[in-house]
């Protein structure tokens, strides 16, 4: 195996779990407006990615055996598209919302928050709705396993009760994710001080890890809910492990995509703190200028040289 074909396939993963994010808010959008056809359409594409996903990844296991560290830059590579696409949009997002006057804090928290939120909660819909303790749940309350037609059917029966948790966690999940105070520190990184490169660039990454971490957190939390109150017996605690693993996933991505994006920023304020100074070096520059003409006046007129006092003034006007 080379390691280009080993990155090929964690982008090749981390695709599929873009598409299955897609799929979620294809599913979601199908259950606001009573489309039982998109939903189940949506939920078999999600199960379909996800088994290619996991094809992918059984792939490389085999071809890099005993590799814990090759694993963990496998996942890390695989989150690239997904985090890369959530930072872009949520840049772009904040930014189109300063064009309209809002202030930057304010518009990097709404527009990190929203694109955080319309991930997360339709990745997190497209979970509960194809997870297999979901699925045993609906299993126990119908004595048999759920057949499509019992799941397109989302007015009534096992359908209903399906889309409907779902989409609780996925609303419980978006108001976690718009109201997440990293959004602050992802949008004006400045804030916690520091001009060099490699310092705003760790502190991006930390806040990054700790988002994917507490995302994390709150995903299960809620999805294990929704399954819960579908089927107490089947609910879990969260997996802290896996939460803490997402969160270093998100420190190794976060430094990668955030690189160009630091390292313009960076550029930015210097440009405009070398502007600052050069406007603060040519006022003191005039200040002191005027300063010497004052106090040679006040010496030509305290000199009695008037003609010195008319030679000075005009020497200045010229």
């Amino acid at each position: 195996d080379t390691t280009t074909g080993s990155i090929s396939r964690a982008i090749d993963v981390g695709l599929e779990g873009a598409e299955q994010i897609y799929e979620g808010g294809r599913a979601r959008l199908g259950s606001m407006f009573g489309d039982g056809e998109m939903v189940e359409d949506a939920r078999k594409n999600i199960q379909a990615s996800q088994l290619e996903a996991s094809k992918i990844s059984s792939l490389q296991d085999r071809l890099n055996p005993n590799s814990k560290l090759g694993r963990f830059l496998f996942d890390a590579t695989s989150s690239l598209p997904v985090t890369g696409a959530a930072l872009l949009g949520s840049g772009v997002a904040a930014a189109t919302l300063t064009t309209i006057g809002i202030p930057k804090l304010i518009a990097g928290f709404i527009g990190y928050g929203v694109v955080d939120a319309m991930l997360e909660s339709n990745a997190n819909f497209g979970d509960v709705l194809t997870h297999p303790r979901m699925m045993a749940s609906l299993k126990k309350i119908l004595g048999r396993d759920p057949t499509d037609a019992d799941l397109r059917n989302i007015n009534e029966g096992v359908g209903k009760i399906m889309v409907d948790k779902a989409g609780q966690s996925a609303n419980r999940t978006a108001l976690a994710n718009l109201f997440n105070p990293t959004n602050i520190l992802e949008s004006r990184m400045k804030i916690l001080g520091g001009k060099g490169f490699a310092g705003r660039l760790g502190r991006r990454a930390a806040v990054e890890g700790v988002e994917e971490g507490g995302q994390s957190v709150t995903s299960q939390f809620f999805r294990e809910q929704a399954i819960g109150e579908v089927d107490p017996t089947q609910r879990r605690p969260v997996d802290k492990g896996q939460a803490l693993y997402e969160g270093a996933l998100g420190t190794v991505s976060g430094t990668v995509i955030s690189a160009p994006q630091t390292y313009l920023g960076l550029r930015a304020d210097r440009r405009q703190e070398k502007e600052m100074q050069d406007l603060t070096d040519e006022m003191n520059a005039q200040l002191e200028t005027e300063r010497n003409l004052r106090e040679r006046t006040t010496e030509l007129v305290a000199s009695k040289d008037l003609q010195g006092v008319d030679e000075l003034i005009l020497g200045n006007e010229d």
